[in-house]
């Protein structure tokens, strides 16, 4: 039974959700990070209006009472010693209340200052929040003198009550609008989420319909440049990779079958025909050498197909080392002078004279520069020449294999190196050709980091041209 912890889907509404993300599409996971941080973002601006706007009315109410006791202030007159009080009506017409008090803190006789504030006080200058039942009170006491002499204090008291009435609105109206606020953001997050989203929905469902049969499908996309686009047309650059590959694939399997079809076909109508009936001890050799040319055939097939694909898997590894190519070349001559002279075609070097070095795989030098050799020699009519030559060329080093036999048609020229490709497909299988040959060499020389090209004119010859960086001794 498969963990829950891991792995546990269930459709909604034609949906399927991840037990492990909470049920949570991507759509709503953006939408819930997007009202997360909107949330955090309105709740801090929230609070630090509310706090700005009660430190404002503060300083404001605290502005007016400065003011206000200046105007007192201005118009206080000591007689003997004694304060002579000013007309306070336009300062409690305000809201404020203001009350006179003698240098030991008790409050100075008035008619007018009866009901106002409490008749002891400890005089402290300076303005302070005091907290009431009734509410908070900002107060004021300033210090009254005449010259260096202190007559006394005036203390002058106004309520917050208005402008905690605001401040409470002002909440109100946050605690209303802050959740509308997310509700809307929510729905329009939710929506501009799927709409920037879309798009995936729409490669995902394409993705669906393309099977392992049908890989021309392709996802199109948005035809922009930005994230998407760019998603959608590397998806469909994907796909035209996977398309070509799984073509080639099949072209191979298809060509490697019929390929080991024609051997197998030789091996068995051979071994039936020798054991149908009685034959001489010559019918039987002659039997049995045709049976071992193709397995020779099969085997040396079998080998290159394992080649190929252990360079497709990336198991084919190169071991390099320095490798002097003017020495390999001529071991390559020495190795297939034999081949040549038996067909009667002159195989020759053209070499600078200096050594000429590389970091290579040298196994797989020669099994590219033998490859190239044996094809020339199998197309070269008799009374031909096959030249292999090496020279540094800038900042590369280049081997070349030329003869001069039968030539590749322009119309074949770029397809040579496709695996099992054949321009005379007659010719190839008298000569015992598999068509791979020239596909490893170009592996071997793109392993390399070079190139391999071809120049050939029918009736006049063939170059093979490789390129490889050099190192230089």
């Amino acid at each position: 039974m498969m963990n829950d912890r891991y792995v546990a889907t269930r459709m909604m509404s034609g949906r399927s959700f991840n037990i492990r993300n909470g049920f949570l599409t991507v759509k709503l996971r953006l939408t819930l990070w997007y009202v997360l941080i909107l949330t955090v973002v309105l709740v801090g601006f929230s609070t630090l209006l509310v706090w700005n706007l009660r430190q404002s009315m503060y300083r404001q109410a605290d502005a007016l009472l400065k003011a206000q006791a200046a105007q007192l202030l201005a118009e206080v007159e000591a007689e003997n010693g004694r304060i002579r009080l000013p007309e306070i009506q336009e300062i409690t017409a305000t809201g404020t209340l203001a009350a006179f008090y003698d240098t030991s803190g008790r409050k100075v006789d008035g008619a007018w200052l009866k009901d106002l504030l409490p008749a002891q006080i400890t005089p402290t200058i300076g303005c302070f929040i005091q907290k009431e039942k009734s509410g908070d009170w900002l107060v004021s006491t300033s210090r009254v003198q005449e010259g260096e002499e202190v007559l006394g204090w005036l203390r002058l008291v106004r309520s917050l009550e208005t402008e905690e009435r605001t401040r409470e609105r002002l909440i109100t109206i946050l605690l209303l609008a802050v959740p509308l606020t997310i509700l809307g953001a929510s729905g329009g997050g939710y929506f501009l989420a799927r709409k920037a989203l879309s798009p995936i929905d729409a490669i995902t469902n394409t993705a669906r319909t393309i099977s392992r049969g049908n890989l021309s499908e392709r996802v199109g996309g948005p035809g922009t440049n930005d994230e998407l686009g760019r998603l959608a047309a590397t998806f469909d650059e994907m796909l035209d990779q996977l398309e070509r590959n799984f073509k080639r694939q099949q072209q191979f399997t298809a060509d490697a079958s019929h390929e080991l079809r024609t051997p197998i076909a030789i091996i068995r109508a051979q071994a039936e025909e020798a054991l149908s009936k009685n034959h001489s001890v010559e019918e039987y050799k002659d039997a049995l050498e045709v049976i071992h040319q193709q397995a020779e055939r099969m085997s040396r097939l079998v080998r290159q197909l394992l080649f190929l694909a252990r360079s497709d898997s990336g198991q084919e590894v190169l071991q390099k080392e320095t490798v002097d190519v003017s020495q390999l070349v001529e071991i390559v001559a020495e190795e297939m002078g034999q081949m040549a002279a038996s067909k009667g075609v002159e195989l020759t070097t053209v070499l600078c004279g200096k050594p000429l070095e590389l970091y290579g795989d040298q196994s797989k030098l020669v099994q590219l520069l033998v490859n190239l050799v044996d094809n020339a020699i199998k197309y070269t009519p008799t009374g031909g020449r096959v030249t292999i030559s090496a020279r540094q060329k800038e900042n590369a080093l280049e081997l070349q294999v030329t003869d001069t036999g039968i030539g590749i048609p322009k119309e074949h020229q770029e397809h040579v190196f496709e695996r099992f490709y054949r321009v005379d497909k007659a010719r190839s299988s008298d000569t015992g050709g598999t068509g791979l040959g020239l596909a490893i060499c170009r592996w071997i020389a793109e392993a390399h980091g070079g190139s391999i090209n071809v120049d050939s004119e029918p009736g006049r010859g063939t170059t093979f041209t490789v390129h490889l960086p050099y190192r230089r001794v």
